[in-house]
C-alpha cells in the first residue's frame, strides 16, 4: 500500500519557512496550506515547524481502493475557500466559508447529494446563491489515533494534538456516517485519553464519489480514515 504524507500548516507562513521546506523536498500542493512530503524528509519537515512553534497537522494520504471496502470509506474534505469559486457557475460546488467552521455549497450541490445525506439540514440561500450547512449529526465516538507525539491544551480547552496522520473510526461511527452520508467529529482518542478538538466533518466515501463523478473540485485530495481494526485476545 502506497502511503503519502503531507502537512497542513497556515497558510500565512512566511517566505523563509516554506524555502525550509522546500529545502528538504516539501512541495506545496494547489491548496497552499497543504505541502506533499517524501517518506525520507517527513522527519525534518516537522522537526522545522515544531522547533518554531508552527501548527501543522499531519495528513496520512491512503490512496482510496486499496484496504478500504464500499461501505466502510470516509473521509475528510480539502474543500476550497468561499473566495476561490464563482457560485454562479451553476456547477456543484461545495466550500469552506472564510470564518467559522461551516460548510457552504449551493443549490446544485445540495440536489446532488441531498438523496444521499438525508440528515443534513442547509440554511436559507444568500445573495450570491450559497446555502450554509444548519445541521449534521455528531459522531457517537471519538476518531481514534494510531500514535501521538505532541498535545497542546488551548484557552478554551480545545486540544491541537501532532498525530503520525493515521486516524480509525469505530463501527457505530461507521455507521452514523454510512446513513446520514455525514458527520461531525469533534474529538480524538488516543489510548485511555479523550481530546475535544476543532469540529470537522467526515463525509461517506459514496457521497465523494458522487461529487468527483459530476465535476466537484476540492483543494486536494480526500483525506481517508480507516475502520478501527479489531484487538486480537493476548
Amino acid at each position: 500500500m502506497r502511503i503519502q504524507h503531507s502537512i497542513s500548516v497556515p497558510e500565512d507562513i512566511d517566505n523563509g519557512i516554506r524555502d525550509l521546506l522546500a529545502g528538504v523536498g516539501a512541495q506545496p500542493s494547489e491548496h497552499t496550506g497543504n505541502w506533499r512530503v517524501p517518506d525520507h524528509s517527513l522527519d525534518s519537515a516537522i522537526g522545522i515547524l515544531e522547533r518554531r512553534k508552527i501548527d501543522f497537522r499531519l495528513l496520512y494520504n491512503i490512496p482510496k481502493g486499496e484496504g478500504f471496502e464500499t461501505e466502510t470509506a470516509a473521509a475528510y474534505l480539502c474543500l476550497k475557500s468561499e473566495s476561490e469559486a464563482n457560485p454562479t457557475d451553476n456547477v456543484p460546488i461545495i466550500l469552506e466559508p472564510m470564518e467559522g467552521l461551516s460548510v457552504l455549497a449551493n443549490s446544485e450541490l445540495i440536489a446532488l447529494i441531498s438523496a444521499v445525506t438525508p440528515d443534513l439540514i442547509w440554511g436559507p440561500e444568500r445573495k450570491d446563491g450559497l446555502r450554509e450547512l444548519e445541521h449534521a449529526p455528531l459522531l457517537p465516538d471519538p476518531v481514534e489515533l494510531a500514535d501521538v507525539f505532541s498535545k497542546d491544551q488551548g484557552k478554551t480547552g480545545i486540544w491541537l494534538i501532532g498525530h503520525d496522520g493515521q486516524e480509525f473510526l469505530t463501527d457505530r461511527n461507521i455507521e452514523i456516517i454510512r446513513t446520514s452520508g455525514a458527520a461531525w467529529s469533534d474529538k480524538y482518542r488516543f489510548e485511555s485519553e479523550t481530546f475535544p478538538v476543532l469540529s470537522t466533518l467526515i463525509f461517506r466515501g459514496k457521497v465523494i464519489d458522487l461529487m468527483l463523478q459530476h465535476g466537484v473540485e476540492f483543494a486536494a485530495p480526500p483525506i481517508y480514515l480507516r475502520k478501527q481494526p479489531k484487538t486480537d485476545d493476548h
